[in-house]
């Protein structure tokens, strides 16, 4: 995986080092998004997605300045963001995200890369996209779909490990996804690629015992 470390107040995070898929690779029939493990082609979307969506001054969704580059080695440094993750917060600290995903995709953006690590709430409600090396320009319904449908089973893990499963309703939580992003195919898809994946609850409960 790639190397991000903090250095003198600044995020340096390096694309040389071998990346994975992780679990999505344990099921990859169910692969919809066009994931790239070369490096300079994450290094680039990411590089891509924080200047342009930096343009946009969106009110609620932000990402890192860029401070500096080295296209050679293929390094970005970043501003430090001072933050939390929905694993510090509970339950009520993923809402954000899925409501940060509905903008992105207003925008014509997706992820492909949902988990929660991903993020960062800070205590003016801003959510910071912290990671976007597999951010691609896309107004693809199935792309957008499967960024729902990770967070989706994500959260669900995170319900069932903490013990807050019944507060888990998928209805629920892609009908605030439908206010801020009003696609009825980009939801009907999610729950169905949601419902698929579930064989990869395992996988993903022992990746998240390791995060949290």
């Amino acid at each position: 995986m790639y190397q991000a470390r903090i250095f003198n107040g600044k995020v340096i995070k390096s694309f040389m080092s071998p990346w994975s898929l992780k679990w999505l690779i344990s099921l990859p029939t169910l692969v919809f998004y066009p994931y790239s493990i070369n490096p300079k082609t994450r290094f680039f979307r990411e590089v891509n997605f924080f200047t342009e969506w930096s343009k946009k001054k969106h009110p609620v969704i932000k990402v890192p300045k860029i401070l500096g580059m080295d296209y050679s080695r293929l390094i970005i440094v970043r501003e430090y963001i001072k933050g939390r993750t929905a694993y510090d917060i509970g339950l009520d600290g993923f809402l954000p995200l899925f409501e940060a995903l509905a903008f992105i995709h207003n925008e014509g953006w997706v992820l492909g890369d949902t988990k929660p690590s991903n993020f960062l709430l800070d205590d003016k409600n801003h959510v910071f996209v912290i990671d976007a090396e597999q951010a691609i320009r896309s107004n693809n319904v199935e792309f957008m779909a499967w960024d729902l449908a990770i967070l989706l089973l994500v959260t669900n893990v995170y319900a069932t490990i903490t013990g807050n499963l019944f507060d888990f309703e998928p209805h629920n939580i892609l009908d605030e996804y439908l206010k801020i992003n009003p696609n009825n195919s980009v939801a009907r898809f999610a729950f169905r690629y949601f419902e698929r994946m579930r064989p990869l609850k395992e996988v993903i409960r022992k990746y998240l015992a390791a995060e949290l």
